[in-house]
């Protein structure tokens, strides 16, 4: 015959404020050689129980167990304690104020890992335990198998039971739903015609209704005409005809009227409706761009060379004390270099006198 099987143990409930009554002298504690959070006990619930850290939370396990001796606290209720023993002794869960709920919740998963810890050891009930786990075991009770749930009723047992059901009168059916003194709902709520004409008497045994509003609580805001011919005109007279006929002077209403419908492509709307604005140009392209004033050429010559490279072109300029005067390159001429030799000597004999003139003897030139 197979053995019964042990019922499932129940969440045991209880009172907060007293769980952390019995905790607050721990709490008190400089170093209570736990932490209040469960990170120091450092096992999972699918692991084997650690004997060495059942017993460092000893003190607090033997108050939490002696309130839930199922070995299965409600943890509502764990977490509220040690939220309340936060709140008391400030920095007991080690975390900002603003997380506590969240570090109470989870510490409060770690103190049932450890509580269901010891009930595993009472139902295997070792013979190597030392005696204050065993005292610590020794408050967690056990359902017997005995005290199992009754079995199911077979179906022909429900078949054969008679059905019975409630029966409810008039009065039983009202007090269900309350009454909510709402008198639109009834049919006498507009029934006096002039509760001004009835004796004081009768006024009193009149019910409170709600009047009906008079011509000065009505504000008309707009006449709509429904007839056949008032609806055919509003359906042929476009709305834009008749714009077009009240802002025919407007220059820009046409174009805003006949503007066309943007792309649906992505970006395409933004492209065709942004007014397009002239760029400016940056600070380096200004001033490559701009025309330089010509000046005189004086002081002394200065040649300058530039090898060629895979890069770049070779090219020779000339400067002088103002600074750049005129310049070639091989993408100009391949005898860049001669030609500039020879504005040197122009310069020397008075032919260039000036930056433009330079310029323009390097154009001419060859």
């Amino acid at each position: 015959m197979a053995r019964a099987r042990r019922p499932r143990p129940g969440t045991s409930t209880f009172n907060p404020d007293e769980l952390a009554q019995l905790w607050d002298d721990l709490a008190g504690r400089r170093d209570p050689g736990f932490q209040w959070d469960g990170s120091s006990y450092g096992v999972s619930r699918g692991a084997a129980p650690d004997r060495d850290g059942l017993l460092r939370h000893l003190a607090p396990l033997r108050s939490l167990l002696t309130l839930a001796p199922s070995g299965f606290p409600s943890h509502p209720n764990l977490a509220t304690a040690l939220m309340r023993l936060d709140e008391k002794h400030s920095g007991l869960l080690r975390t900002s104020t603003r997380f506590t709920e969240r570090a109470a919740s989870l510490g409060a998963d770690q103190w049932k890992v450890m509580c269901k810890h010891v009930y595993e050891l009472q139902k295997r009930t070792p013979s190597d335990l030392c005696e204050p786990l065993t005292a610590l075991v020794g408050l967690i009770a056990l359902r017997p198998p005995d005290a199992a749930t009754e079995p199911a009723p077979s179906a022909a047992a429900i078949v054969a039971a008679p059905a019975t059901r409630a029966v409810f009168g008039a009065a039983e059916a009202k007090a269900l739903f309350p009454d909510l003194g709402d008198s639109d709902s009834s049919d006498e709520a507009f029934v006096v015609s002039s509760p001004e004409e009835a004796t004081p008497t009768e006024q009193e045994q009149l019910p409170k209704v709600h009047t009906l509003p008079t011509e000065d609580d009505l504000v008309v805001t707009q006449v709509t005409c429904k007839c056949d011919e008032c609806v055919l005109k509003r359906k042929t007279a476009a709305p834009s005809k008749v714009r077009l006929r009240q802002k025919t002077n407007d220059p820009n209403f046409m174009d805003a009227l006949l503007r066309r419908v943007p792309s649906a492509a992505i970006g395409g709307q933004r492209k065709e409706t942004t007014p397009r604005v002239a760029l400016k140009p940056s600070k380096r392209n200004s001033a490559r761009s701009a025309m330089k004033p010509s000046r005189p050429i004086s002081g002394a010559l200065k040649i300058v060379r530039r090898k060629p490279s895979l890069k770049r072109k070779g090219e020779t300029y000339l400067l002088d004390e103002g600074g750049y005067v005129a310049g070639l390159s091989s993408t100009h001429h391949e005898d860049y270099d001669a030609r500039v030799k020879g504005l040197v000597v122009a310069i020397e004999d008075g032919r260039v006198a000036s930056t433009d003139d330079a310029k323009r003897w390097l154009a001419q030139s060859g």
